[in-house]
């Protein structure tokens, strides 16, 4: 819905489902077999200043339950089997400001901060995950933009010689973006 020059687009979702996943993890099969929740809900506010002139701020945050079996195969012999519930959560927000109809800026955190597992009797700490973004774009027309981007990404792990450590890493990114054939007339 629309207040003056200012636009606003909530929105809300909820998913059940059963769920089934498999993935091979250092000579080991894992496998679980259950049902999931996802809960989300969502805000993006745009406030037009002109025609060229804008700025938007979005936010999402999303939970997702699980509660079934999980499975562990060693050379297709089931060496480990049990209960297991996941609860994560997370969000992101941004916001972007558009100065004229060449140059945009904006900035971008986004969290997991629950994490949490239990498997088989075991419950496994949960660990908060972090990250930063900063962006500079420059578009020379609707065809084509330039962005520099900064990511500071506190939510990767290294192997150590005393197992996984956090590890924090910084990148910096030069992109240049060029559209070639049919697209929109103009983009949101």
């Amino acid at each position: 819905f629309d207040i003056g020059e200012t636009t606003v687009i909530p929105g809300l979702a909820y998913v059940y489902g059963e769920t089934r996943s498999y993935h091979l993890h250092e000579g080991v099969e894992e496998a679980f077999s259950g049902v999931s929740w996802i809960y989300n809900a969502e805000l993006t506010v745009k406030h037009d200043f002109d025609s060229y002139s804008f700025m938007t701020w979005q936010s999402e945050w999303m939970r997702k339950e699980q509660k079934g079996t999980y499975y562990e195969y060693e050379n297709n012999v089931l060496i480990n089997s049990g209960e297991q519930k996941v609860a994560q959560e997370g969000i992101y927000t941004q916001l972007l400001y558009a100065h004229d109809q060449n140059w945009r800026m904006g900035a971008r955190y986004d969290a997991i901060y629950k994490n949490e597992m239990a498997v088989v009797e075991t419950v496994l700490p949960s660990t908060a995950y972090e990250r930063y973004t900063a962006m500079l774009e420059y578009h020379f027309s609707e065809f084509s933009r330039l962005r520099l981007q900064y990511n500071y990404n506190a939510a990767l792990y290294a192997e150590t010689a005393a197992g996984y450590e956090k590890e924090a890493v910084q990148s910096l990114i030069l992109s240049f973006n060029l559209a070639i054939g049919a697209h929109a007339a103009h983009d949101f």
